[in-house]
């Protein structure tokens, strides 16, 4: 998603697919931190141009959010799960 001066990458993670354990975190943790990568390495300008975010969208996700925090908030890596209020962890910029 773009925006101003931000772009924003998600990896989404429907109902079919539901995080139910810490394997499915693991899973989508590292896909986004994949595709953060590959974006910056794929786009490099467009990565000095606008801050690059992103977010795990996790829709009616179980996990205790606390196990997450270390992890998603050292790398500013968002958590959104819609059932549960929104965003869990906020997303920040990330550096590459």
């Amino acid at each position: 998603m773009v925006r101003e001066d931000t772009i924003d990458i998600f990896e989404v993670k429907t109902r079919n697919e539901r995080i139910q354990g810490v394997n499915d975190i693991h899973e989508a943790f590292g896909q986004l931190i994949m595709y953060l990568d590959r974006f910056g390495e794929d786009y490099p300008t467009l990565t000095e141009e606008y801050t690059l975010r992103g977010a795990v969208l996790a829709e009616d996700s179980e996990l205790d959010i606390g196990l997450l925090e270390p992890s998603f908030t050292r790398r500013n890596i968002g958590y959104f799960d819609p059932r549960r209020g929104g965003f869990l962890l906020p997303m920040g910029p990330v550096s590459l």
